[in-house]
């Protein structure tokens, strides 16, 4: 584990050039008209491309995987994928996002968390970005109260497993309606918390 670990160490300096260069991931946004909603459903700006050159002979893991063994190869793409994670949260957390947005941000994690599913024999990566899988769940919230719905709180229990008061917070606080409205994200979470605590 420790070898796949510093081999998806080095991988990750080679993706950072790639996503700077290749795509326009720091220049992404995710506060969209409809018209920007459109045309970045057509045009993607990174997740298709990210994915394609992971899968392409210009990436070292896919000569790695070409090499590994089944059981190998799917400890590598787990490791890659959850410094892929981290990278895309930090670059996540500093978003502003409206309701459009979030089913762009939403869409975008889909494609990067099929597409390194699709590298695997086995498994998923599912629990590598389950933190981007909250952030998601949190702005395609249509308000605050939502996170305490009788219809959406076993779903928000389960994403939001392991996220503390602050987490959950400052996530909601990326949605651009609802960033004004601090007192109702903060009523909002401490009711959530003490509903959690109940189950």
């Amino acid at each position: 584990d420790a070898a796949l670990e510093k081999l998806a160490k080095r991988m990750e300096t080679g993706i950072k050039c790639m996503l700077e260069s290749e795509t326009k991931l720091l220049e992404v946004e995710y506060e969209l008209t409809s018209e920007e909603f459109h045309l970045r459903q057509v045009n993607d700006l990174f997740a298709r491309k990210l994915i394609s050159f992971l899968d392409s002979d210009k990436c070292l893991l896919y000569h790695c995987r070409q090499q590994m063994s089944p059981e190998d190869s799917t400890l590598l793409v787990r490791a890659l994928a959850k410094r892929l994670a981290a990278i895309l949260g930090k670059v996540w957390l500093q978003m502003r996002v409206n309701p459009l947005g979030g089913l762009m941000m939403q869409n975008d994690l889909r494609i990067l968390v099929d597409g390194l599913g699709s590298m695997m024999q086995t498994g998923s990566v599912r629990q590598e970005f389950s933190r981007l899988s909250a952030l998601c769940w949190l702005v395609n919230l249509d308000s605050p109260e939502e996170l305490v719905e009788a219809s959406t709180l076993a779903a928000s229990v389960q994403k939001l497993s392991g996220l503390s008061r602050d987490d959950i917070g400052n996530m909601l606080a990326l949605r651009v309606d609802f960033e004004q409205q601090p007192e109702r994200i903060k009523a909002a979470v401490h009711r959530f918390l003490e509903l959690r605590c109940e189950d």
